[in-house]
């Protein structure tokens, strides 16, 4: 009996153990699932409107995702020296997270 408890034990603790592990290599849909909002921020070209790269965040406040992806792509220009360039909030969106639940 005692065998058997400790083994339960063991195999609980390790359960938990491995779920309360950090998760490395997360994709898209995967933050989709994790937090309620996302973000995209675009890099625009002020000369030719062009579109140079897109910045992603993901937050559970809507504020909070916007304001994480703008400084982003703004850290991004500072970071490359980028002149004639502009960054603009391109969304707010729930996530599939959200999607799910009120349907």
């Amino acid at each position: 009996m005692v065998k058997k408890v400790n083994f339960l034990l063991i195999l609980l603790l390790s359960i938990f153990l491995t779920s309360c592990t950090l998760k490395e290599n997360l994709t898209f849909k995967d933050f989709e699932e994790i937090y309620n909002f996302k973000s995209k921020t675009i890099l625009i070209d002020i000369n030719s409107k062009k579109v140079l790269k897109d910045f992603i965040h993901y937050d559970y406040l809507p504020q909070k995702t916007r304001n994480m992806a703008l400084s982003t792509c703004k850290e991004y220009i500072k970071n490359k020296k980028l002149g004639n360039v502009e960054c603009k909030v391109q969304f707010v969106k729930i996530t599939n997270k959200i999607e799910s639940s009120v349907e």
